[in-house]
């Protein structure tokens, strides 16, 4: 059986997140978002979503590149930056044929998300 090697990014509340307001807030999200749609774009990302759980979990991404280059990339993210959130990074392997690429494209903005984009 052959196996693909991944990196997988878990999403956590930063330290010290930000404050902001809702203005301040929806525009990094929409950064943030984008940033998403970019390393989808660029091959490097093959997932990412959102998601709950416990000690402040907000997402999960899967990339499709070694642990340091996903740790670049990811720790790019505005909202990474900004402090709102921090990443947790592992490498997994997972048997290739469980991995199915689809065909839609990622949202670049919470209007997208809602179906409200212009």
């Amino acid at each position: 059986m052959q196996f693909d090697t991944f990196v997988v990014a878990r999403l956590l509340e930063g330290p010290n997140p930000p404050v902001l307001t809702e203005d301040g807030e929806s525009e990094l999200q929409d950064a943030h978002l984008a940033h998403i749609a970019d390393l989808w774009a660029s091959g490097n990302l093959i997932a990412a979503g959102p998601a709950s759980g416990p000690e402040g979990l907000h997402g999960v991404s899967i990339f499709v590149c070694s642990l340091d280059r996903a740790r670049e990339l990811g720790d790019r993210d505005p909202a990474v930056v900004a402090g709102k959130y921090v990443h947790e990074y592992a490498v997994w392997r997972a048997p290739r044929s469980m991995i199915v690429p689809g065909s839609g494209i990622p949202p670049r903005s919470i209007a997208e998300v809602i179906g409200r984009a212009d």
